[in-house]
């Protein structure tokens, strides 16, 4: 018989009742496996300032975020732009007038090649390929660069994206409307830059082909002699030989006409085309690159005293035709 619970033994230990009641108790309290149960795991002190930092990282990219959606609203009245569709701040007023100065109402497309010859690609260990190329420029009316950058293909495709890019940064800078484009192509560039642009299409008319109008006539072939042989001009001048004796038998001056045309590029100093006008007689188109000396019997004619030359800005014309032997009086 066990001791009444609250109770010491022979020991001195409280009683907790009978046997069985004690077997009762663990009957009715549940397993608990310990190798199961999950120990709670201890951060090293170099992990927690890890995970402090990144929490203080992101604080601070929330704030910096904040202030600056703040700093846009407050300055909104002064960047907004009546054709700012994209509802963020625009440009400032100095920054304006910087992109706003290289729009106008005129656009110049050139395309140039001058690099081509450089650019090579190598396919086998002997052959090279010379794959197209070239440098697509646009400028305003003043010759200011818009846009500048290579071109890889003839595609418009390439150019397409590139040329929406600019007409949006032209009506973000409220530049005006574009009546003006100029190109070397343009029966290949026409419906690619009219897209784009479909304000360069405003207030034309198209031209319609009517029988009121009178058709527009450049002369017949009589009127002009071309020549590429100084055997040529000399016997044309010999031919005419008469006529010149009347031209200054008849006046105390010849006048004529005289325009010469060269190679800007070229570092010739002479003349590459040479055109005379003189009175009924047909315009004279001389082709000087062409010839190994310049025509005796025309230079004896040009340097006569009474003959004098009448052109638009002469000197440059008189100075080229002095490399060719030829010095006029007048």
């Amino acid at each position: 018989m066990g001791l009444p619970k609250g109770s010491k033994n022979k020991s001195g230990h409280k009683a907790s009742g009978d046997r069985k009641s004690q077997d009762a108790k663990k009957t009715n309290q549940p397993k608990i496996d310990w190798q199961r149960v999950p120990k709670k795991k201890k951060q090293a002190p170099h992990e927690q300032g890890v995970e402090q930092r990144q929490a203080k990282k992101q604080q601070q990219a929330g704030q910096e975020e904040a202030a600056l959606k703040e700093q846009a609203e407050r300055l909104r009245h002064v960047f907004n732009h009546p054709s700012n569709k994209y509802g963020v701040p625009g440009y400032v007023d100095s920054a304006k007038t910087a992109h706003t100065s290289c729009y106008d109402e005129t656009l110049d497309v050139d395309d140039t090649f001058k690099f081509a010859n450089k650019v090579f690609v190598n396919i086998r260990r002997e052959n090279r390929v010379q794959p197209y190329n070239c440098s697509i420029t646009i400028m305003n009316g003043q010759g200011k660069v818009a846009m500048s950058r290579l071109k890889y293909t003839k595609s418009h495709d390439e150019m397409r994206p590139l040329l929406i890019s600019l007409r949006e940064a032209r009506e973000n800078t409220g530049a005006p409307e574009l009546q003006r484009l100029e190109t070397d192509c343009p029966t290949a560039d026409k419906s690619l830059y009219e897209t784009i642009f479909p304000e360069l299409k405003k207030g034309v008319v198209p031209y319609t082909p009517t029988s009121e109008l009178a058709a527009l006539s450049f002369g017949n072939q009589d009127e002009y002699r071309f020549f590429n042989t100084s055997v040529g001009v000399n016997n044309y001048v010999l031919l005419k030989l008469a006529e010149f004796e009347n031209m200054l038998s008849n006046q105390a001056a010849c006048y004529y006409g005289l325009d010469g045309e060269w190679n800007q590029d070229s570092n010739e100093k002479g003349l590459a085309l040479l055109q005379l006008s003189f009175q009924d007689l047909p315009v004279l188109v001389i082709h000087l690159h062409q010839l190994n000396s310049f025509p005796a019997q025309l230079k004896n004619i040009l340097q006569m005293p009474r003959m004098i030359a009448c052109s638009r800005n002469i000197g440059v014309d008189l100075a080229r035709l002095e490399y060719h032997g030829v010095k006029l009086t007048q």
